[in-house]
């Protein structure tokens, strides 16, 4: 269950591993405005060594301290956007229920999904 404070930023959505993927996999999505970058768990999708895009990037999180993070391919369908994106994969995220955050390097400026 997600916390009530987070639940007005948090959306659903699906991922797979490539465009022609027909196994998509459902994820609720935490737009967070404060992350430069954006997560997905690890349990999420099959990762594997063709998914890496050959690059990691560095996060600075609140213990001040530096994590190394892999940056894998997927595709991403959510009410921000739907697209090929690179995203950074954790065995866990902060936020208990969430499945994707969605940062400021995919969503810019854009606080709030697109009201259908």
């Amino acid at each position: 269950m997600i916390d009530a404070d987070f639940t007005p930023f948090v959306s659903e959505g699906s991922v797979s591993l490539s465009e022609k993927d027909t196994n998509l996999v459902r994820i609720k999505i935490l737009r967070d405005t404060g992350a430069k970058q954006s997560f997905i768990r690890a349990g999420v999708l099959p990762f594997f060594d063709n998914t890496y895009c050959g690059s990691d990037v560095l996060v600075w999180g609140i213990k001040m301290s530096v994590l190394r993070v892999p940056l894998h391919l997927d595709q991403l369908f959510s009410p921000f956007m739907s697209s090929s994106v690179r995203v950074g994969v954790r065995s866990r995220l902060p936020v208990p229920g969430v499945d994707f955050i969605l940062g400021n390097d995919m969503a810019g400026g854009t606080v709030f999904r697109h009201q259908r």
